[in-house]
């Protein structure tokens, strides 16, 4: 994190059980539902958030799609 630039840095590690076939959306006239597809899976991200006053004002992220199951390395 750099207070003075407004930045943090995250690394994460997401893990996709592969259950939920479907998210609700609220807001979005003519969308209810959207389909999740495929399975199980992990995805190590790298992702840096702007923050301004409190808030978070931009996110860029990229990440690669791992096997299920896959450590971060942090163990």
């Amino acid at each position: 994190m750099d207070e003075q630039k407004g930045l943090v840095f995250a690394f994460p590690m997401f893990n996709h059980r592969g259950g939920v076939r479907s998210i609700k959306i609220q807001g979005v006239p003519g969308v209810d539902v959207i389909p999740m597809g495929g399975g199980t899976s992990n995805l190590q991200a790298g992702e840096i958030f702007k923050i301004r006053a409190g808030k978070i004002h931009e996110i860029e992220a990229m990440g690669a799609s791992l096997p299920y199951g896959t450590k971060s390395g942090w163990e």
